[in-house]
C-alpha cells in the first residue's frame, strides 16, 4: 500500500487491483513512509475489501512491499491471513468521495456485482474513519488527509444517530490533535465550520443528551478561542451558528428543561449583541428555534402559547427596525406545528385557524415572505382532523380552510397543494359523518374543475384516487352489493350509471386497498379485506391495470392481521395467486420473502391443528425454495423462514413433526455452507 507499490498499482487494470487501487491506494497517498509494519498489516486486516488469494495473486513480487515493512506475504499468511471477501464499490456518496480521492473513475458510476455482495459504504466510512483515529500518526496528515477528515465529519453528521455524532466529534478532536502538532500551518487550522458540523451532528443525532453534548462542543471551543488569544494561537471563535447550532441540539432534546435552555442561550445572544467586541447576535433562525422547542412539546397547551409569544416578540422587534430578525412563513407555520401538537380539541385547532387566517391578512397587506403554503394549510386542516368531539363542526372548518386555500392556490406557484386535499378528504373520512362519502366525491369533483379551469397546482393524485374510491365504497347511495359496487366504481361508472373519466392505475387501487383495511376498526377488519379482495379481483382481470407486488403484499397483510383461520388460509390463496400471475408473464408481481414469511409466520399463530399448520409452513418453504431455484432470489428463504417452520413442527407434538424439524434443522446448516443464512440462538430453542 506505499509509495513502491504505486507502479504496480497503475499499471494493473484486472478488476481485481482496481479495487485495491481504490482501497489501499488512497492511504498510500494519504499517510506517511514512517508506517509500522504492525500498522501495515493491521490495514490490510481492516481493509474488508479484498481477497488474500487475489491479492497475492496480483502482487507476489517482494518488491511490493510498503517502505519500511518486514513482514512479506508468507509472513502474512503464517500469521494467519483472514478470509476476506471482495466487495467493490458501490456508487454512492461515501464510494465517490472515495473515488475523487484516489481518482479512479474505472466504474463510470456504476455498481458492480461480484462474488461476495455489494460494497458496504457505510463499512468504508467507518473502516476509513476508525484508521485516521487509531492507527495514523499524529502530526504527519497531508493535506488530503485533512480535507478528507473534513468530509468525513460531514457524512457522519447526516446518518442522524448518537453513534454517528460521536464519530463527527472524535474527527473534530483528532483534527485539534494534528493542529497543536503544527501550530504555524495555517491548512491544519480547525475552523468554526468543522465546529457548527459536529454540534450540527449531535442536533440530528436523536440522542436524549443531544442538546448536552452539542452545548459541551461549544463550550471546548469557547476556551480553545480564550486560551489561544492569550497566547497567541489560532483557535476558531464561536460565531452565531454556533450557538444557534446548540439551541436547535436543545430544540430537538426529549429532556423537560429544554426549551428553558434554548431560551436561555437565545438570551446569552442577545447580551453578546450589546458587546462590542462581540460578532455574535441572534437572527431570526434563533427565534425560529425557540419556537420550534416549544412547538415540539405534545399535548402541552401552554408550549403553544409560549411559542405564539415568541412569535409576536420577534415582530415586536422588526417593527422596531431590526430587520435582521424578520417572522416569515417558516415563523408562522412553527406556531402551527405548535398548535397542532397542543391537543386533540376543538380549541387548539381554531388557534391555529386564527393564526392561519391572520397569515393571509399579512399576504395581502403585501407581505409576501408570509404567504401561506402547502405546510401551513396541512397542518392545520391536520389539526381540525384529530379533533375527537364535534365531527360535524370540524369537517364544516376543513371544507372552509379548503375554500381559503383555493384563493392562495390559483394565483401561486406551490405545486403541492394536492396532498392539502388528500388530507382533508382522509379527515372527513375518518370523521363518522355520516355523508362523509358524498363530501369527499364533492371535493373531488371541485378539484376537477380547478384543474379544467387551468390551476396546475391542484390535480388529483394516486392518493386523491384511492381516497375517492374509499368515499364511493362507503357512500350511503351504492346499494349494490360489494363486489359490484367495486366493478362499477373501477369501471368509471358512478352510482347513477354516469361514465366518469378517471383513469386508475397499479398505484392509486394500491393505495385504496392499503387505506381500505388500515383505517378499518378491528371489528369490521375482515369485511374491509373482503372489500379490498374486489379491488385485487378487479385488477387480475383487467387488461387496463395489473397488479404487482404490493398490490398482492397489502391484501396478505390484510388477511393475516384478521388472525382468524379462514383469513390465514386466505392470505395462502392469495400468495398462489401471486404466483400463478408471475408464472404467467406479469413481472410486476414477482413474490418476495415479505409475502412467504406473513403466510408462514400466521400459520404458526393462528391456533387449531398444529400439525396441519405446520405441514402448510412446510409447503410454503418449499415453495420458497422452487422459487429461488427458478431464479427469483427476493423469495429465497432466510432465517426467519426456517425459524418458523422449525417452531411450528416442534409445536405439533409428533414424531412425524419431529423427524422433519430435524429435517430442516439440517437443510438449513447445509445451506449456511453456501448463503449468509444462518441458525441463530431462536434456531436450537435458547
Amino acid at each position: 500500500t506505499h509509495t513502491s507499490a504505486r507502479p504496480w498499482l497503475h499499471a494493473s487494470r484486472c478488476w481485481a487491483s482496481r479495487a485495491i487501487t481504490q482501497y489501499c491506494f488512497h492511504y498510500q497517498c494519504a499517510y506517511s513512509p514512517k508506517m509500522s509494519a504492525r500498522s501495515c498489516v493491521r490495514l490490510v486486516d481492516r481493509t474488508n475489501a479484498i481477497s488474500y488469494r487475489i491479492f497475492a495473486a496480483c502482487a507476489p513480487s517482494p518488491s511490493c512491499r510498503p517502505v519500511g515493512c518486514t513482514v512479506g506475504l508468507d509472513e502474512y499468511v503464517s500469521r494467519g491471513a483472514p478470509n476476506l471477501a471482495f466487495r467493490p464499490y458501490q456508487t454512492s456518496q461515501v464510494s465517490v468521495a472515495l473515488r475523487e480521492e484516489t481518482g479512479d473513475t474505472s466504474n463510470n458510476g456504476e455498481d458492480t456485482e461480484r462474488k461476495g455482495g455489494p460494497w458496504n459504504q457505510e463499512n468504508i466510512l467507518s473502516e476509513k474513519s476508525d484508521f485516521i483515529l487509531n492507527d495514523a500518526p499524529v502530526g504527519e496528515m497531508t493535506e488530503g488527509t485533512r480535507k478528507e477528515v473534513a468530509r468525513f465529519m460531514l457524512l457522519w453528521s447526516r446518518k442522524e444517530s448518537p453513534e454517528a455524532a460521536s464519530m463527527a466529534e472524535k474527527l473534530l478532536e483528532r483534527l485539534i490533535c494534528e493542529q497543536a502538532e503544527r501550530p504555524n500551518q495555517r491548512f491544519f487550522e480547525v475552523t468554526a465550520k468543522e465546529y457548527n458540523i459536529a454540534i450540527s451532528a449531535w442536533g440530528r443525532s436523536g440522542s436524549k443528551r443531544c442538546g448536552v453534548n452539542a452545548e459541551a462542543i461549544w463550550r471546548r471551543m469557547e476556551k480553545r478561542f480564550e486560551d489561544g488569544r492569550h497566547n497567541g494561537i489560532f483557535a476558531a471563535r464561536p460565531d452565531r451558528y454556533t450557538i444557534n447550532s446548540v439551541m436547535n441540539a436543545y430544540a430537538h432534546s426529549p429532556e423537560a428543561n429544554a426549551p428553558e435552555e434554548v431560551e436561555n442561550l437565545l438570551s446569552y445572544m442577545e447580551e453578546l449583541s450589546n458587546d462590542p467586541q462581540s460578532n455574535i447576535r441572534p437572527d431570526s433562525m434563533s427565534f425560529n428555534i425557540l419556537m420550534n422547542a416549544y412547538a415540539s412539546r405534545k399535548g402541552e397547551y401552554g408550549s403553544a402559547e409560549k411559542a405564539e409569544d415568541v412569535l409576536l416578540r420577534m415582530s415586536e422587534i422588526n417593527r422596531k427596525g431590526d430587520d435582521f430578525i424578520r417572522p416569515d412563513v417558516h415563523s408562522f407555520n412553527t406556531v402551527l406545528k405548535a398548535w397542532y401538537n397542543s391537543g386533540d380539541c376543538l380549541e387548539s385547532a381554531s388557534r391555529a385557524d386564527q393564526v392561519l387566517r391572520f397569515m393571509l391578512k399579512l399576504h395581502k397587506d403585501g407581505h409576501e415572505n408570509v404567504r401561506p403554503d402547502h405546510v401551513s394549510f396541512g397542518t392545520c386542516l391536520r389539526a381540525h382532523g384529530k379533533i375527537n368531539e364535534k365531527g360535524l363542526e370540524a369537517v364544516e372548518n376543513i371544507e372552509g380552510l379548503l375554500e381559503l386555500l383555493e384563493e392562495v392556490a390559483v394565483d401561486g406557484t406551490d405545486t403541492t397543494y394536492t396532498e392539502c386535499f388528500n388530507i382533508a378528504m382522509d379527515a372527513i373520512l375518518k370523521s363518522g359523518v355520516g355523508n362523509a362519502g358524498k363530501r369527499v366525491e364533492n371535493i373531488f369533483d371541485r378539484m376537477i374543475e380547478l384543474q379544467f379551469e387551468g390551476n396546475r397546482n391542484i390535480s388529483p393524485d394516486h392518493k386523491t384516487l384511492a381516497l375517492l374510491l374509499n368515499a364511493r365504497l362507503r357512500s350511503s347511495l351504492t346499494t349494490r352489493d360489494p363486489e359490484e359496487t367495486v366493478r362499477c366504481i373501477l369501471n368509471n361508472v358512478d352510482g347513477e350509471g354516469n361514465q366518469s373519466v378517471i383513469k386508475w392505475s397499479t398505484a392509486s387501487l394500491n393505495k385504496a386497498m392499503d387505506i381500505l383495511w388500515k383505517s378499518a376498526p378491528k371489528s369490521g377488519l375482515r369485511d374491509a379485506a373482503k372489500q379490498a379482495e374486489h379491488v385485487l379481483t378487479f385488477m387480475e382481470t383487467s387488461w387496463l391495470v395489473k397488479p404487482d407486488t404490493s398490490s398482492y403484499n397489502i391484501l396478505i397483510t390484510a388477511f393475516v392481521k384478521v388472525g382468524a383461520k379462514e383469513s390465514t388460509e386466505k392470505s395462502f390463496e392469495i400468495l398462489k395467486r401471486q404466483e400463478k400471475a408471475f408464472e404467467s408473464g406479469n413481472t410486476a408481481a414477482k413474490p418476495n420473502g415479505y409475502a412467504y414469511n406473513a403466510v408462514l409466520s400466521s400459520f404458526s399463530r393462528v391456533g387449531g391443528d398444529e400439525w396441519e399448520n405446520a405441514q402448510r409452513t412446510y409447503e410454503i418453504l418449499k415453495m420458497m425454495e422452487k422459487q429461488e431455484r427458478e431464479g427469483n432470489a427476493e423469495a429465497a428463504p432466510d432465517i426467519i423462514s426456517y425459524n418458523i417452520a422449525i417452531k411450528a413442527h416442534g409445536q405439533a407434538g409428533n414424531m412425524i413433526a419431529a423427524n422433519r424439524a430435524l429435517l430442516l434443522l439440517k437443510r438449513l446448516e447445509e445451506r449456511s455452507a453456501t448463503t449468509n443464512v444462518h441458525p441463530d440462538e431462536m434456531t436450537y430453542g435458547r
